[in-house]
């Protein structure tokens, strides 16, 4: 992170690759943002969408020990994240999150940020966590949050990732992809995480500027449920809550085919939250 450089955290949805996000890193930095992409593993996500465990401060933290990808759960993925950002001084910083895949790790920075006001939280850290969420001036929820309801409810998510992934993903959680019978394990599951995860969204006591991105056909992101959260956190907060929807535009595709609506909302988020002057 440049120090003083306004910073767009872009965080992927289940099955996105580079080249997919691509356009979007292209925005930001076409807005004169820095930009961190950050894509998490199919298997951290289903997981996130399973269950939520308790939030733990890794020993040594801001320093993180290098597990592989494969290996991380979104906590960790948040603590490693958490580690990055706080060499970035006074950076002022932006999440755009994607589908549950990016809002799952927008939820774990969320508590691990509010990690602060555990007693247990050493004072050195307490600062580093304090002054991180000075800097988070916006967030921008792009086909999120998807209400899921129960795990059956994955398994069309999961057909955007490649056979491999969906295999090995079955075999550890036991959701059924596609047309496959079967159910999730449920030494996996808890039944209260869709509820819990909307819960936490709704009541999060960070005031900022919020953008939903959405449309009333995307069969993954329930627009009822968006339109929902949209009308609770402004009944919550100060700062703007926006939303921009179509009746039409494919789930995390309403870049490609909405560019300049989306790309004005997205220049109206930055203005009201990362800048004071007219982009």
């Amino acid at each position: 992170v440049n120090a003083g450089m306004p910073t767009a955290i872009l965080v992927g949805w289940l099955g996105c690759q580079q080249k997919h996000i691509r356009p979007y890193e292209r925005l930001y930095e076409g807005l004169g943002l820095d930009v961190i992409t950050i894509l998490p593993e199919p298997r951290c996500i289903v997981e996130a969408a399973l269950r939520s465990d308790e939030m733990k401060l890794p020993g040594g933290w801001p320093v993180v020990e290098k597990h592989p990808m494969g290996n991380l759960r979104m906590q960790d993925l948040a603590w490693r994240l958490l580690s990055r950002l706080q060499d970035g001084q006074n950076s002022p910083l932006l999440f755009h999150v994607f589908s549950n895949g990016g809002c799952f790790l927008w939820e774990a920075i969320r508590r691990a940020l509010d990690f602060r006001r555990n007693k247990n939280c050493p004072q050195p850290v307490q600062s580093i966590l304090k002054t991180i969420e000075r800097r988070i001036r916006g967030v921008v929820f792009d086909s999120s949050p998807c209400w899921f309801g129960n795990s059956s409810n994955l398994s069309a998510a999961l057909e955007y990732c490649s056979a491999s992934e969906q295999k090995a993903i079955e075999e550890e959680f036991g959701v059924p992809v596609g047309d496959n019978e079967g159910g999730t394990n449920q030494a996996h599951y808890d039944p209260t995480r869709c509820s819990d995860y909307f819960t936490y969204l709704q009541e999060d006591h960070l005031d900022i500027p919020q953008l939903y991105l959405c449309s009333k056909n995307d069969p993954l992101c329930d627009f009822e449920k968006v339109i929902e959260m949209v009308a609770y956190r402004r009944s919550q907060q100060i700062c703007p809550v926006k939303v921009q929807f179509w009746d039409e535009s494919k789930h995390c595709g309403h870049l490609r085919k909405h560019p300049q609506l989306y790309t004005e909302a997205v220049k109206y988020l930055i203005k009201l939250g990362v800048r004071q002057s007219k982009l």
